[in-house]
């Protein structure tokens, strides 16, 4: 229910030590309209103004405006509009002193979109809502919040549907909603334009991307193929850094007092891992000048390199040539194999050796506890490297 009454604010200090009187508004969340009269403090009483030689006429004009507001907030709350209202929108009908529509604004989604994403503070969650947008501008461009809605977002999901898997399309249908719900919430967009109440956003069970201890060691001891031999062991890297991410690998500067620190691209989440000898030797196998690793001091596009290692990993396994310099027949070992299968493996076997699902989720920066209140819970180092020691233990065969 909206509530309004006259308030003196005394965040705004004008000169002569007066303040203004406001209408202030609760609908959802407060809102204050100038009405273009200052008292002191001393000469507002909490309902009206006193002592002052314009009491009288600052009083008439306070309860007539007064009056106005609540006689607008009473025809919207007979009439149910109220409940379809943005504080926005009920603000310009008080201020305007009618119950007519506000003029259409054909603010445009792009816009917002863009606003959104300079906010973002991460730049991997950037990279992802650029995404959204770019693909959001292929198909309808100079696109208004009032234009988007239930149909235009049918029609977005067949379309993105031809090239986009299940979840990636509900990637971006929430990367939508989040940008809607914000320009909501910023009273830029009227709530009664929401077209996500009936737009049911479709996801697939994610298939377990991991591998049992015995695999890692098959994969780990494999005779690769030269080319393969280097994505192999960062593959391998990966795990014994508890399935740091490709991006995050290569881009490691140095070892701090035997410990690998980073800020994980993707979240913004510090991490701090021991280097255990499994992985010393791999950095030292490709120790780098300007990183860590020496893939950045050759190429400077990750991913095309994380493209390239995805696709060697899903070759890896036994290959037989039909007839003398023949077409290659290849028989993975793991046909699905990617570099995101580190961080699902090292998982899996914690728990699989029955470390707390606390440390495991410390270990993987991840909230530990419901979706409303888990909290990143500041965890002891010592317990993550004692983790990962008895996850590697697994595999020293």
């Amino acid at each position: 229910m909206a509530t309004i009454k006259l308030h003196l604010d005394t965040r705004s200090k004008r000169k002569n030590d007066q303040y203004p009187v406001t209408l202030i508004l609760h609908h959802g969340y407060i809102s204050y309209i100038s009405l273009g009269i200052s008292v002191t403090q001393e000469q507002w009483n909490g309902k009206e103004v006193i002592h002052s030689p314009k009491a009288q006429m600052f009083n008439s004009e306070l309860k007539a405006r007064l009056l106005r507001a609540q006689n607008v907030i009473l025809r919207l709350s007979i009439s149910g509009e109220i409940k379809k209202l943005s504080q926005k929108e009920l603000l310009h009908y008080i201020e305007t002193n009618t119950i007519e529509p506000e003029p259409k604004q054909d603010y445009q989604v792009e816009t917002h979109f863009e606003k959104y994403i300079s906010q973002c503070k991460s730049p991997r969650t950037k990279e992802i809502y650029q995404d959204t947008l770019n693909k959001l501008h292929a198909f309808s461009s100079q696109l208004s919040f009032e234009d988007l809605n239930l149909s235009w977002l049918k029609s977005f999901d067949t379309e993105l549907a031809k090239t986009c898997k299940t979840n990636t399309r509900a990637i971006h249908m929430r990367n939508i909603r989040a940008v809607f719900n914000d320009a909501i919430n910023e009273d830029l967009v009227s709530q009664n334009l929401y077209p996500f109440r009936k737009f049911k956003i479709k996801k697939e069970k994610t298939i377990k991307r991991s591998l049992t201890a015995d695999k890692l060691i098959t994969l780990r001891d494999y005779p690769v193929e030269p080319y393969q031999e280097k994505y192999r062991d960062l593959f391998m890297l990966q795990f014994y850094l508890i399935g740091i991410s490709i991006v995050d690998l290569l881009n490691l500067k140095t070892i701090a007092d035997g410990r690998v620190e980073y800020i994980r691209r993707k979240t913004g989440v510090f991490y701090s891992i021991k280097v255990l000898p499994e992985a010393m030797r791999i950095i030292d196998k490709y120790r780098g000048k300007n990183y860590l690793l020496d893939v950045l001091d050759h190429i400077q596009n990750y991913k095309e390199f994380a493209k390239q290692m995805n696709e060697a990993l899903k070759r890896i396994g036994h290959v037989e040539r039909i007839g003398l310099g023949g077409k290659k027949i290849r028989h993975p070992l793991f046909p699905k194999l990617t570099s995101y299968y580190s961080r699902h493996s090292w998982a899996t076997l914690a728990a699989s050796i029955d470390i707390p699902i606390e440390t495991i989720s410390a270990a993987l920066g991840h909230k530990y506890g419901s979706e409303t209140t888990g909290i990143y819970i500041d965890f002891d180092r010592s317990k993550v490297d004692q983790a990962n020691e008895k996850v590697l233990n697994l595999l020293r065969k």
